[in-house]
């Protein structure tokens, strides 16, 4: 009798284990899940944001383009002005701001996907 008093307890422990080591894997795959839409929803918002300010400096570079064309009577020099001044932001943020730019994306990455949430510290 009591060797099956142990065989239940053992099976017990046994299902507890199992049950605790599953909702554990659950627990996480949520974690990650939940982690990633709002990486998700940080990069599609990101990439809207983008393309609409996109958009916006386009058409602006071809009002300064024909505005400079008119100014100096040749569309070669209206937007090869502008070409300069892109090529010229170009090699300014290649030079001066790329590695904290890269950081900061890395950075804000980082703290999305291992932000604590406040009912993990109770």
């Amino acid at each position: 009798m009591p060797d099956q008093q142990a065989e239940g307890l053992y099976d017990e422990v046994q299902h507890t284990v199992k049950q605790l080591v599953n909702d554990r894997l659950l627990l996480a795959k949520m974690e990650a899940a939940e982690k990633l839409s709002i990486l998700s929803g940080k990069l599609i918002v990101g990439i809207l944001a983008g393309s609409l300010l996109f958009f916006a400096l386009l058409f602006i570079s071809f009002m300064a383009g024909y505005y400079f064309s008119q100014v100096y009577e040749s569309f070669f020099i209206g937007f090869g002005l502008v070409a300069a001044f892109y090529i010229l932001l170009l090699l300014t943020v290649m030079a001066f701001v790329r590695k904290p730019l890269q950081e900061a994306i890395q950075n804000s990455i980082i703290s999305t996907l291992f932000a604590q949430d406040e009912d993990d510290n109770d």
